[in-house]
């Protein structure tokens, strides 16, 4: 396998227009990344549905008693828990010591305050095709870029979407690996990070 371009992902995510042509370049990225025709035979995830499904979740979330004081969200990808109807490939966490210049991200490693999970179900489409012995030579790849990819560009806009009481700090990432910062906000917007 080929080392994985995560800095041209982490850029993609910071300057798509819009998700869909996120999408469209992610994929470019991974066919330059590791060419192969099987990039072709992924289906195209309904972008529309899973931004404005993320974003009603994270809209309800942010409402609940435990996440009205935070500074710090963490949204955790899991690419194993979404097999089942009830699965969910993003975990929440809160926290109230986060700090908006922690590089680091070391509050997402103390207590957590747990949300609800969420399915991003564009993830869950395109695993049930990378997923397939085909796939065995690009599975790595796929199941790296894209889940990092796609989700930062829906939970992106998920995150814009939000009306934000008070500075935070969103990372996202694997929650058994490696840790972004998605974004910085604050009552007057959003600024994307992917960093």
């Amino acid at each position: 396998m080929s080392s994985m371009p995560v800095s041209e992902v982490l850029e993609l995510i910071r300057g798509a227009p819009n998700p869909e042509a996120g999408w469209r370049g992610l994929l470019a990225i991974c066919r330059a990344a590791e060419p192969s025709a099987l990039w072709a035979t992924l289906p195209a995830p309904d972008v529309a549905a899973d931004v404005t499904s993320a974003s009603s979740w994270l809209r309800a979330e942010l409402a609940r008693p435990q996440a009205l004081n935070c500074t710090g969200v963490y949204l955790g990808l899991d690419t194993l828990n979404m097999r089942f109807p009830w699965g969910s490939n993003v975990e929440l966490g809160f926290s109230t010591r986060a700090l908006a210049h922690d590089v680091e991200l070391s509050w997402v490693f103390q207590r957590l305050t747990r949300g609800r999970n969420h399915l991003i179900r564009g993830l869950k489409r395109l695993k049930r095709v990378y997923g397939r012995r085909e796939w065995q030579e690009h599975d790595a790849m796929a199941d790296y870029l894209l889940f990092l990819g796609y989700s930062g560009l829906v939970l992106r806009d998920a995150v814009r979407a939000q009306a934000w009481r008070g500075n935070t700090v969103v990372a996202w990432g694997f929650h058994d690996g490696d840790l972004f910062s998605l974004a910085r906000a604050d009552p007057t917007g959003v600024t994307v990070l992917a960093a």
